[in-house]
């Protein structure tokens, strides 16, 4: 074992020099010990909106930084990760690299807190097992598997072989149910609402304020999101010659023009899907016509200029654009000089600034600054520099800028293999300093588009920035400011969209997505609203808290008809009841409540809930009623299968045994169905069985004694193998 060990260990040390003099880490110009990795030219952004990737060399938690081992082994991982890609010929997306390395970072974290080792090779694999169990029970499904695959790639290159034998239990599929993202309630929509009405207007009607256009082109994105369920970044993607269309349905198929004529969706905007794939029509309800029409309008307004002038870089590459306020200026490219007061008028700056002052000229500029040269003395002094250096230095200079905000090389805006936009066609396009609440001045040297940075920290609560509803003073009826995330909104269309009773496929194809399951995601209805969506007279019992409930259904006792002769409507005087009364605690199983005390003794009818008369199960309870159709179906498929194998001739130990088992769970599912779609009984009725039909009944010892006699008539049955 120790000659294994000092082999990892040498093995560690060697990945570790390698990845020190990686290429990658040359070309891309990062320093190994840096604690701050910009690796975003080394990925693909799909979308301007799209973050950098900075990869942060310490743990997720805190602020100083891992031991030296480990940060170099988070660094190694990176590197490995990017050679992987590099070795095929491909690239990263931002998105995905970003999510991989957070959860490189939390791993290792886990492991220099819980595993008392000074290296990768120290850690046991009790540890890891430990960790992604972990990550089974928050059911952070996506974690789970990256950890895998981390650990993986530690094992292969030799580095940590002790953790080769461990086997990962598989993690469950994630069902289909609500985010945990809760949805943008009405009051918080309001007051989005009244922001957009104070800022529609060119000023602020009871003052003015020097960050105006910074909260108005914001609030405009922000009330643009709330006319169809869209993503964030699909902003970035949209045109300036955005199609509005006035009849949409002109463009669907399968509608007639009788059915066109009932229909509220008259307006509809094209969006390009940031995940690929054409482009997609998305109706506007006609509450929200209005709003999409002047959102649009207003941010073209703001693009115009800038377009203007990416339309004039296209076309003069290399040529520094000078606008027409400043025509005069264009005399410097014949004479070759321009004055230090020309380029405060160049830069946009203050009559009361010198240019000296100006950072961005002090740093991006140094060998404009370098041919300084002046004439004269005292006041008739005047200040020269080289106007072609600037020119020259500009054009570097405009081309990094563009590419770290839009994520593309100029000219493009967006530039991924399904959709391709080009600056001066992009609707989000502004001038530096045009969208700030910071700088009072702008230039038109550069362009950018709007960070969607500032439009999450505009809306939503921030430790740095005074939010919109702040800066505004609107607040919620409770006194607070409201918060709001970008993707509340698509939450919130797609819920009141269920709630509206909208077709499932049209809600899939009005929000984008492919697969219909998805919507489920995006459904935040209570139970209630659910069976009331399916024609059920419900109160609101099942928006109760869980506790409450339990002492409403126990406190009272159900009247109504008895159901076929296995399945009784529960009273109070029940002794099940009385139990639960006495207890005031269930279990909770997949088509129900169990009644039985698991506290003295383990289930003797363990995965046996039909046959049971433990099992309990609330009239009107869609999901339940419908995982109890399912497990019917999967039933009485193994019990065909299971009798055609008998009679064919084939055997089984215990077929005896596992037919019966079988018909007894059949029929308890059939008896409890058949009270489920009873009309006669009041939705919120509890409903369990008057015996176990079939169940076997046993105490732990019985179980026990059982499990030993079924080993040794498996024993008995075992022949002796003859060759041949």
């Amino acid at each position: 074992m120790s000659t294994e060990i000092d082999r990892a260990q040498v093995t560690l040390a060697m990945e570790i020099e390698k990845a020190k003099k990686s290429l990658i880490l040359a070309n891309a110009q990062i320093e190994w010990c840096s604690l701050r990795w910009d690796l975003s030219d080394l990925t693909e952004r799909t979308s301007p909106a799209a973050k950098k990737v900075i990869a942060h060399i310490r743990p997720m938690q805190a602020q100083k930084p891992f031991p030296t081992d480990w940060a170099d082994l988070l660094r190694t991982l990176i590197i490995w990760l990017l050679e992987e890609k590099s070795g095929k010929g491909e690239i990263w997306k931002l998105g995905t690299l970003t999510h991989i390395i957070q959860s490189a970072r939390k791993l290792i974290e886990h492991l220099v807190e819980n595993g008392a080792a000074d290296d990768i090779i120290g850690i046991s694999p009790a540890i890891i097992e430990d960790y992604v169990s972990s990550c089974i029970v928050s059911r952070n499904t996506g974690l789970y598997y990256i950890s895998i695959r981390l650990v993986s790639l530690l094992v292969d290159r030799g580095v940590a072989p002790q953790l080769a034998g461990i086997k990962f239990k598989p993690a469950r599929q994630k069902r289909n149910g609500p985010s945990h993202i809760p949805p943008t309630t009405w009051n918080e929509i309001v007051a989005l609402g009244c922001a957009y009405q104070k800022l529609r207007a060119r000023e602020l009607p009871e003052a003015k304020r020097n960050d105006f256009d910074f909260l108005r082109y914001y609030t405009i994105l922000a009330s643009l999101l709330i006319c169809a369920p869209s993503r964030v970044s699909e902003l970035w993607r949209t045109a300036a010659d955005i199609v509005v269309l006035t009849n949409p349905l002109e463009h669907l198929e399968d509608v007639s023009e009788e059915e066109a004529e009932n229909l509220d969706f008259k307006l509809a905007l094209v969006w390009h899907p940031v995940k690929g794939g054409r482009p997609v029509i998305k109706p506007i309800p006609m509450a929200m016509q209005e709003v999409a029409r002047d959102c649009v309008e207003i941010l073209r307004t703001y693009g115009e200029g800038p377009r203007s002038t990416a339309r004039w870089i296209m076309d003069n590459p290399g040529v520094l654009p000078i606008g027409n306020e400043i025509a005069d200026l264009r005399a410097c490219r014949e004479t070759g000089t321009i004055t230090s007061e020309q380029l405060k008028r160049l830069f946009g700056l203050p009559e009361d600034q010198k240019i000296g002052s100006y950072r961005l000229w002090r740093s991006k500029f140094p060998r404009t600054v370098a041919s300084h040269r002046k004439t004269g003395g005292g006041v008739g002094r005047r200040d020269y520099y080289c106007f072609q250096t600037l020119e020259a230095e500009w054009w570097k200079l405009f081309k990094k800028t563009w590419k770290e905000a839009s994520g593309a090389d100029w000219p493009y805006a967006v530039n991924t293999e399904t959709f391709k936009l080009e600056a001066d066609r992009a609707l989000l396009l502004i001038y530096e300093g045009q969208i700030t609440s910071v700088t009072t001045y702008q230039n038109k040297l550069f362009l950018q588009t709007p960070s969607v940075k500032g439009l999450v920290s505009l809306l939503g609560e921030s430790t740095t920035n005074r939010s919109l509803f702040e800066r505004l003073d609107i607040r919620l009826p409770n006194g607070s400011y409201p918060s709001i995330q970008t993707h509340d909104l698509r939450h919130f269309l797609n819920t009141i969209a269920q709630r509206a009773g909208i077709p499932e496929p049209i809600i899939a194809a009005w929000s984008g997505r492919r697969n219909i399951a998805q919507n489920t995601v995006y459904d935040h209805r209570t139970d209630a609203e659910r069976l009331r969506a399916h024609g059920y007279a419900v109160a609101d019992y099942d928006e109760a808290q869980v506790d409450d409930l339990l002492a409403r259904q126990v406190g009272q006792a159900f009247e109504g008809t008895v159901a076929p002769p296995s399945i009784e409507v529960l009273s109070a005087t029940e002794a099940s009841v009385r139990d639960l009364n006495r207890q005031l605690m269930i279990s909770i199983t997949q088509f129900g409540f169990c009644v039985g005390d698991l506290k003295s003794d383990p289930c003797p009818h363990a995965m046996n809930c039909l046959s049971c008369a433990r099992l309990v199960v609330c009239k009107g309870a869609v999901k339940a009623k419908a995982l109890i159709e399912d497990k019917l179906r999967r039933l009485k498929g193994q019990r065909d299968l299971l009798r055609a194998h008998v009679e064919e001739g084939g055997k089984r130990l215990k077929n005896d045994r596992i037919l019966p088992h079988l018909d007894a769970q059949i029929a308890g599912a059939e008896d409890m169905l058949l009270a489920l779609n009873d009309p006669g009984i009041e939705d919120g009725t509890i409903i369990a069985r008057r015996d176990r039909r079939g169940a076997i009944s046993a105490s732990f010892a019985d179980r026990v004694a059982l499990f030993a006699a079924e080993q040794r008539e498996i024993q008995a049955s075992r022949t002796a193998v003859e060759n041949g």
